[in-house]
């Protein structure tokens, strides 16, 4: 399960687990299929266990092709395969095995799980909860679809029935998944403390579970515990070298905590691990701006604005840095690109303003600190900085840059 991300919490669309493979046997129904058929069966999950996905996948497609199997030994097969495709990322071809799986046995608990699976990493969470519901109501202690459907309903945004779910994985059969989702969930309901304690259960029956530390130090850093925070995201690095979420959020923390030049380091190395994440490029940028190292946050604009031109937070954010070079006609247009595609950010009005004020443009920095205080008549840089322009405006002051 992932981490919580720099800027807020989420969980990942994806299941924490799938169930197992199912043993296919003699006594998988009254009505046995012939010894033959059982035995390529066999052999099928023993080369599965050994790495040979194609060798699996062939004798048990020959297993169906040869007939004389019981309808519930047939949907075990087709539940096999179905798994075996997953594993293999053949998501099309386990859809529909898991289908013939279910067709023939409609109450296949494990089957409506895997089949929630392939839902969830399609972004279908709606059909993945039916799914889960269903696994459910054909056995009710399914431990693995309680803390799936936890995960499933998280995502979707019902917090509420998320916990349900996992408090009954958890009295089910106690998982480090369920304990990580229902912190989570708390967490990203503002209980950091009770997210610690279910992040520790977590660690507690998987020591070596990066994930949980990282989600651990965030609850940490919520409850303003940033010692020990960074302490947990550096544990998560021992264990999981290069892992990404655990650099940025050590690098979060660092910012938050004036550490500058760590966090800049932390979210070098975070890119280096994950060089597509734009919001890892805004963030060293705004760590790079905070060391008044204005040519580098720049930079990191520049990378993220050269993949989303019309990227309003980095349009923000490289105006003020323009604006505190004293390039204040490339921080006016920056600022004009990102209120085309957010209009309605006080921010940017405010900022605006600011540099049409250094330019000693003060009827257009007063009519845009006008439009800040209209959508947020409480920002009090607004406010302030409107007196001033007034100010200057009636005695020929002189405004000065950030």
């Amino acid at each position: 399960m992932r981490s919580a991300g720099i800027a807020t919490f989420f969980l990942a669309l994806m299941l924490a687990a799938t169930p197992k493979a199912a043993p296919l046997d003699s006594s998988a129904s009254p009505a046995q299929g012939s010894s033959g058929s059982l035995d390529d069966a066999r052999a099928a999950m023993v080369a599965f266990q050994h790495g040979d996905s194609v060798r699996a996948i062939a004798l048990l497609t020959s297993t169906l092709a040869s007939g004389g199997l019981s309808p519930l030994q047939t949907s075990i097969v087709h539940y096999n395969l179905a798994y075996i495709y997953h594993s293999t990322a053949a998501n099309d071809k386990a859809m529909s095995e898991c289908d013939q799986a279910i067709a023939l046995r409609p109450g296949y608990s494990d089957a409506f799980d895997l089949r929630a699976s392939l839902f969830m990493a399609n972004g279908q969470i709606d059909k993945a909860i039916a799914d889960l519901k269903a696994a459910l109501a054909a056995d009710p202690h399914n431990a693995v679809a309680l803390n799936n459907l936890g995960n499933a309903e998280h995502a979707s945004g019902q917090g509420g029935s998320a916990l349900g779910a996992y408090d009954a994985a958890i009295a089910s059969q106690p998982s480090p998944n369920a304990y990580e989702g229902r912190g989570l969930v708390e967490l990203s309901q503002g209980q950091p403390e009770k997210a610690i304690a279910d992040f520790t259960a977590a660690i507690g029956l998987k020591p070596d579970y990066a994930d949980a530390y990282v989600n651990r130090g965030d609850a940490y850093a919520a409850s303003s515990q940033f010692d020990r925070a960074i302490a947990d995201f550096t544990t998560a690095l021992q264990q999981s070298p290069g892992n990404a979420h655990a650099y940025a959020d050590r690098a979060r923390v660092y910012s938050q905590s004036g550490k500058f030049d760590l966090a800049v380091a932390d979210y070098t190395s975070a890119i280096k691990a994950s060089p597509d994440d734009m919001a890892l490029f805004r963030a060293r940028g705004v760590a790079y701006q905070a060391r008044h190292n204005f040519p580098l946050a720049i930079a990191d604009y520049n990378v993220v604005l050269g993949k989303s031109p019309a990227d309003a937070v980095a349009l923000l954010n490289r105006g003020a840095a323009y604006a505190e070079q004293g390039d204040y006609d490339r921080a006016i247009a920056d600022y004009d690109v990102a209120l085309r595609s957010s209009p309605h950010d006080a921010r940017l009005f405010n900022n605006r303003g600011n540099a049409y004020a250094a330019k000693g443009k003060l009827d257009l920095a007063i009519a845009d600190y006008d439009a800040a205080l209209g959508l947020d008549p409480a920002n009090a840089d607004a406010t302030r900085n409107r007196a001033g322009a007034l100010k200057a405006k009636i005695t020929g002051a002189t405004i000065h840059g950030p």
